[in-house]
């Protein structure tokens, strides 16, 4: 017997798993892209998208995080202006306002 698929072009289109991190959104994800650095607070070495998390949400400053495959995590006070990075990662921007705030509370 012959049998005959269908595939819709939805089949066709490549999968993307994105991380998500609670409180942020991704800004920019998995590429060599960033913000600039005239925008760096600082940065870290061997770091987890939890753990980058953790310290954006210690500086009031911190709006942006990068955190890219060979684990630095990069803050950013903004990111209106980009970069071309090293390393491939993703950069998370912070949730501000009522309304995340509202719905994320227990």
């Amino acid at each position: 017997t012959t049998e005959i698929y269908t595939l819709s072009l939805h089949d066709a289109l490549p999968i993307y798993i994105t991380l998500t991190v609670e409180g942020y959104d991704v800004e920019i994800d998995n590429t060599k892209e960033t913000c600039d650095d005239k925008y760096r607070i600082t940065e870290k070495e061997n770091s987890d998208e939890a753990n980058c998390k953790n310290q954006c949400d210690a500086k009031s400053e911190c709006l942006f995080f990068y955190i890219n495959v060979g684990k630095w995590c990069v803050l950013y006070s903004s990111c209106t202006e980009k970069r071309t990075a090293g390393k491939l990662g993703s950069t998370y921007k912070k949730v501000t306002g009522t309304f995340f705030k509202k719905f994320i509370r227990k």
